[in-house]
């Protein structure tokens, strides 16, 4: 503006500005990098712009990737560097390779014709395991007709072991019962005499039974003798006399032939005894 006003200008010299442009230049991609990722899909996992995108081409003048998506949309500009990390990070995984239709005719082409041979071999197969299987099942017949002839014999011989096992241990066990049983009754045998016994012992003059045979009796004792261990019984009038021994006793108690009335001397016979000792005195 001033030259185009004719006014003087200061004009000052121009110092060139050196720049490295190696600094600004991105990262350049490597051959390999760039022939495994072109024209390949990848599930991004980068936050903010997750899905599907395709490595699209390599933009070499600025060593950078294009990136569209599903719809052939760009979808980002990534210089190499950072495609080789997010690579590395797993924040681009790769997707497996999509089959053609041919492919997939030809791969169950392939299929079918391994079932169809498969299945031939596997009739070849049956049909010869079915003529063994026979051969073996005539076989086994015979054996099994034999097997269950000797399983009957063996059988019937065991159910005759086995009843004769039950009738011996049915034996022994009754034997048992009859043993248990009978100690059992001498147990209480014995037990009922010692009980007896101790009555017995402390029978005193004047204690009171009842004999019950022949004909029931009320008898009181008279007389005891420890040197022959006798007991002198009368009736009431004290006329009839009855002499037992101390284990006949104790037997006829046991067997219920004899009932205990009183054990000791009532009040009257005491009188009488305290009465008669007087008399003897003066």
């Amino acid at each position: 503006v001033a030259e185009i006003q004719e006014q003087k200008v200061d004009k000052n010299p121009f110092e060139p500005i050196h720049c490295e442009f190696e600094q600004v230049k991105s990262e350049k991609a490597s051959s390999t990098l760039v022939a495994s990722c072109c024209s390949k899909w990848y599930l991004q996992a980068a936050p903010g712009a997750p899905g599907r995108v395709m490595v699209a081409r390599y933009l070499e003048p600025t060593n950078e990737f294009l990136l569209v998506n599903q719809a052939g949309m760009k979808s980002a500009i990534v210089p190499g560097g950072q495609l080789e990390r997010w690579l590395r990070d797993g924040v681009l995984k790769p997707l497996p390779p999509v089959y053609s239709i041919l492919d997939v005719v030809s791969d169950i082409e392939r299929g079918l014709s391994k079932v169809a041979l498969a299945q031939i071999d596997a009739r070849r197969k049956a049909r010869e395991k079915a003529a063994l299987e026979v051969q073996r099942l005539r076989l086994a017949q015979e054996l099994a007709q034999k097997a269950a002839e000797a399983q009957q014999r063996a059988r019937q011989q065991a159910m005759e072991e086995e009843a004769l096992l039950i009738a011996q241990e049915a034996a022994r066990t009754a034997e048992a019962e009859e043993t248990r049983r009978a100690e059992a009754a001498r147990h209480r045998h014995h037990e009922m005499e010692l009980a007896a016994r101790a009555r017995v012992d402390s029978l005193k003059l004047g204690a009171w039974l009842e004999f019950r045979e022949p004909a029931p009796l009320r008898m009181k004792l008279a007389v005891r003798m420890l040197a022959t261990q006798k007991f002198i019984f009368v009736d009431r009038v004290g006329l009839q006399r009855h002499e037992i021994s101390c284990h006949e006793l104790i037997e006829r108690l046991v067997a219920d032939r004899v009932r205990i009335l009183s054990e000791g001397e009532d009040f009257s016979d005491a009188l009488v005894k305290v009465v008669g000792k007087i008399r003897d005195e003066y």
